[in-house]
């Protein structure tokens, strides 16, 4: 199986994963304000406290999974204004710095992330019957698939600043595709 395929397949399930959390996000804000319409709450003496938790939850780990697909599609915020009128050369340059940077960052909040998520872990949710590492384990989660992202993107960048070196741009290799 070649790399672009990987990527691709990574990026499917990243949007997959994406997708349910905002139909489960969805269901559970329509069970939340169906409960709370006035003839249904002064007929059922039942609320489910649990969709507001689930709902928190949910909306984390839509913004974490998130983040990867804004790294995979580089629509994460940056400079274009200023790199954009340096010379190709140096752009590669910075991206590739930009891009170790990225992978620097998110090793270190990786390593913060798991120690979040093992103290989390020994504490229990409000209304839900996980523990709240379940919560906090979207960090490093999140992050460790940002870092497979940001490597790719590296590998890609790497290439096309070879390719630009070498004067011939037409080698550039994009994952994306």
């Amino acid at each position: 199986m070649n790399i672009t395929r990987i990527y691709k397949k990574l990026l499917l399930i990243l949007e997959t994963i994406e997708m349910v959390c905002f139909i489960v996000l969805f269901i559970t804000i329509i069970i939340q304000v169906f409960f709370r319409l006035k003839p249904i709450a002064t007929r059922i003496s039942y609320y489910p406290v649990w969709t507001e938790e689930l709902s928190r939850w949910l909306f984390v780990y839509i913004v974490f999974f998130g983040t990867i697909l804004a790294t995979f599609y580089r629509e994460h915020i940056g400079f274009d204004v200023f790199i954009k009128k340096c010379p190709a050369v140096l752009q590669g340059m910075i991206q590739c710095l930009i891009d170790i940077l990225m992978l620097f960052c998110t090793i270190i909040i990786i390593w913060f992330g798991v120690q979040s998520t093992l103290y989390a872990s020994r504490q229990v949710a409000l209304t839900l019957p996980f523990s709240k590492g379940v919560l906090y384990s979207v960090v490093p989660i999140s992050f460790s698939l940002m870092a497979v992202c940001i490597i790719f993107l590296l590998i890609q960048d790497c290439i096309h600043l070879k390719s630009l070196y070498k004067g011939r741009e037409q080698d550039v290799v994009d994952f994306r595709r």
